[in-house]
Order: C-alpha cells, then structure tokens, then sequence
C-alpha cells in the first residue's frame, strides 16, 4: 500500500515534466503510449503484487492527470466501439459485484484503465494517433530486444520464470524451433502475451510502412519477425499469416498485387517442399496438452447455456472459473485453466459479456481501418488461446486497437494512414512510392488527388523550405503537421 501511494505520487510531477516537454497535440499519445510500455515492463503475473498495484496506481493518475489537462482545441469524439468496450468491462464489474464479490478486484483495475484510455484518447487529435501508433512499434521493438537479450542469456529478464507449486517451470519447449530451446517470453511473464504485443506492433508497423526510414523500418520488422519465431507461439505464426494476407488481399496498389503474387508463390513453393516437416508440425499440435486442454473445454458451452436462467445470462462473475471447474462445468485434467477468452466470458459474465466480446470485434472491424481489422485478427487467435482479460498489457492494448477505429482520426489525418497501410512492407522500393502525398490520395481512391496535392503544394510555396519538404512528401519530413484548422500551415495539407 505505502509503494502504491508513493506511485501515485511520483505520478503528479512525472505528468508535469511530460507535458512541459510533448507537446500539447501528441500529449495524450504519448501518455497512453507510456501507460503501456509501463505495464508491459513491470505488470505481469510474475510481478510481486505490490509493484503491479504500485503501477496501476501510477499509471492510473497519469491517466486521470491527462484527461483532465487542456486539449489544446481537439474535439471530444466517442464512437461505438469505444463505447462498447467500455459497457463490457462496466456490465463485467456490476456481475462480478453481485455474484462473486472476490473477484471485484481484478475487474475494477481493468475496467479503470480502459476507460480512462477510451477517455483520454476521445480527447486526442490525429497527432496523438501517430504518436500513439508509433509508440506501441516502439514498445513492441523494445520487448522484441528483451526477448533477444533472454534466448542469449537463457532467462528473462526482471522476472524470471514462472515457478508452480509443483516446482514446474514454465520455461516451455519452443515447438517452432525445436531442440533443448525455450520459449521466449520477454518480461510479460508467458509467450502467448509477449507474440501478441509483437504482432500488433508488426502490424502498425506495416500500416505505416512510409513514415520511417529505409532501415530502422526493415531492422524493425526483422527484429519483430525474428523474435514472433523465438515465441514459439504457434497460434502468433497462424495470426501473423492471417493478418498479413489480410493486408496484401485487401491493398488497392497494383504494385502490392504484383509482389505479393510472388511472395504467394515462394511461400507455396516452400510448403511444397517443406510439407512432411508441416504436417509432422500439426499432427504434434493437435495430440499437445495445450491442444486438447483448449479444445475439451468446448463440450462446456452447452452446460454453461444450460445453467439457471439468471447464471446463464449474467454468469459467475470474474474470476470465478476455479469454482466452475470444482462443478464439473469444465473439463478437468488438473490444469484448471481455460485459455480461452471466448469461452471465460461466456462462463464469468454470461450470454451478455459474450455477446458484448463478439459485438467489440463486430463494430471495431466494420468502423475500422485495414490496420484495425489486422489487428483485431491477431486478438482473435489470441482470444480463442488465453485468458487476456486478466492480464492488463492485453487490455491495454486491445483498448488502444479498438480505439484507432475512429474514423475522425483517419479523416483527420488526410489518408496518409490508409496509404501506408495500402502500401505495406512489399511495396517500399522503386517507381510505387511516389510523391508522398499524391500516393496517399491515389491509395485510397480520393476524388481529384492530384489537384488537391498540387493546391497544397502551392499553398506551401511561401512558407520555410522544411514545411515545403513536409507538402512535397510528408511522411519522409519527419515532422507532425497540424490538423486543418489549427495552424499556420494547414494550407500545406491536401
């Protein structure tokens, strides 16, 4: 309690020093993007509880701090599945409350965090969006380089391993890479986690493939890639297949379509050749303890349905699967854990937390960039795999995806989003990256782009040679430009 306090009171002047050095229109990107790193680095599972209450008490001011600070002419906007995300952790605290007061706890802490995010980020500016992108790819680099120094050293780092009572270990087998190899975990406590962050930041990365340079973004993303393999997390290396098809299948760039027609056929002529070795892959996948554990807790959901009328809508409350495992509700090998989010929903909060968990995805994706939806494909595999409720890094960062959804931001931010997203990493070379803004337009299929980059182009004539550059080809200036409206220089936005 004393380490939780003096947190929360570091936390004042901490926010003071950030937003005498940010400025105003990338403060709230960059808090949340903090917020995050925080807890990926010091709130796990592993953690002694006092410094995980310390940081949530912390990070949790720091919020509040934020929200409460001048928004420097940035509208308020909410939308829907913001909203949602906020009713399902709202209906999750209510039930948990009534039925199983033990886990309120829990409940609370995760409801506080997304919702003061979802607050803090309807406050942001398109600015703030970029910033908050970039700080999720930097938090994601950051775990990808602790994960690189761990398979060299052969521990992780700050926390170790996790250690049952049994005296297992949980320094797993890596089943992607074979041999006496582990899995690397980072310092989130469990491979599952640490893949998940790396591919959300792996995706970012790719939707704004343009705003970096030539090497920082190929050494990210080799780096990332690198360490999804370290993971060992086969269910990140079938997310990762899908959320980049994703992107390659949905791109409007006739040069994406041609390179990705090639790295089509290179990785069929690979699964060709590699095939016993894949289907040797499977085949242990589907007789692994983790495997069967996951998938003989499906025959639940009929029992879970057939519950009293009460429990079957409104469920248990959190954290009460232990008890539902002590009522034959769920299979039992010893192992009482679900590790699936789906699944905890429909036994914790009911048909209603459920369906709110389908209804977050649903509207996420229908109001959504294609950075959003390939985002939203990596927490699908994640949510049929672990339990990431009860982990805040994974709320965190769900919250921060489902928060990029606001169309507002994408309009705000003249396409130059949509474009890179468009572009991704195999369309970075040669003639296809064009001047930058007149591709970002022409991406996107906006109506008139030349001549709305040629008006910006001249409205820019008269100002410094760096604010020309930014008009010329904005995602290479390395600067921020201000939203329409609200600045000298929003005459250099198309």
């Amino acid at each position: 309690m004393m380490l939780a306090a003096a947190a929360g009171g570091l936390a004042v002047p901490l926010f003071f020093v950030l937003a005498r050095m940010v400025r105003r229109d990338v403060l709230r990107g960059t808090v949340v993007a903090l917020v995050l790193g925080v807890h990926c680095f010091a709130w796990s599972p592993l953690v002694p509880q006092p410094v995980c209450d310390a940081v949530v008490v912390a990070t949790l001011v720091l919020l509040l701090l934020t929200a409460a600070s001048p928004r420097g002419g940035a509208a308020i906007h909410v939308t829907a599945a913001p909203l949602v995300l906020v009713a399902l952790f709202a209906s999750a605290s209510l039930i948990t409350f009534v039925a199983y007061p033990a886990g309120l706890g829990l409940v609370l802490r995760m409801a506080l965090l997304s919702g003061l995010v979802v607050l803090v980020l309807s406050q942001a500016s398109p600015a703030d969006r970029r910033r908050l992108v970039d700080g999720v790819v930097v938090v994601a680099v950051l775990q990808a380089l602790a994960g690189l120094v761990e398979f060299a050293r052969g521990a992780p780092l700050l926390w170790g391993y996790k250690v049952y009572a049994t005296g297992r270990g949980l320094w797993n087998e890596n089943h992607l890479l074979g041999g006496d190899l582990v899995r690397v975990q980072g310092t989130m406590s469990h491979a599952l986690p640490y893949g998940t962050l790396l591919l959300v930041g792996l995706v970012l990365l790719l939707t704004t493939w343009h705003r970096r340079g030539p090497g920082t973004r190929w050494s990210a993303f080799a780096l990332l890639c690198t360490c999804v393999v370290l993971s060992g997390s086969r269910s990140a290396v079938v997310a990762a297949v899908l959320a980049l098809a994703y992107l390659l299948l949905s791109s409007r760039r006739a040069a994406t379509w041609q390179r990705g027609a090639v790295l089509a056929a290179a990785a069929a002529a690979i699964t060709l050749v590699s095939w016993t070795v894949i289907a040797q892959t499977v085949d242990a996948l589907l007789s692994s303890g983790s495997f069967l554990n996951r998938s003989g807790h499906l025959a639940a959901v009929p029992r879970l349905i057939g519950r009293p009328a009460a429990e079957a809508l409104f469920g248990s409350g959190e954290s009460s699967e232990s008890r539902l495992f002590a009522q034959g509700y769920f299979f039992g090998t010893g192992f009482n854990v679900v590790d699936n989010q789906l699944l905890s929903s429909l036994a914790t909060q009911g048909l209603v937390g459920a369906g709110l968990v389908v209804a977050l995805f649903v509207v996420a994706a229908v109001r959504g960039g294609r950075d959003v939806r390939a985002g939203l494909i990596v927490f699908a595999s994640a949510l049929m795999t672990f339990d990431f409720f009860k982990m805040t890094t994974m709320v965190l960062l769900l919250t921060v995806v489902v928060c990029l959804s606001d169309r507002g931001w994408r309009r705000g931010e003249d396409g130059r989003h949509e474009s890179s997203a468009v572009d991704g990493v195999v369309a970075t070379t040669g003639p296809a990256r064009t001047v930058g803004a007149a591709s970002a337009a022409s991406a996107v299929g906006a109506p008139s782009a030349a001549s709305t980059v040629s008006a910006g182009v001249s409205g820019a004539s008269a100002q410094s040679p760096r604010v020309r550059a930014a008009a010329s080809d904005p995602a290479a200036s390395g600067i921020d430009l201000p939203d329409p409206g609200h600045g000298r220089r929003a005459a250099t936005r198309p």
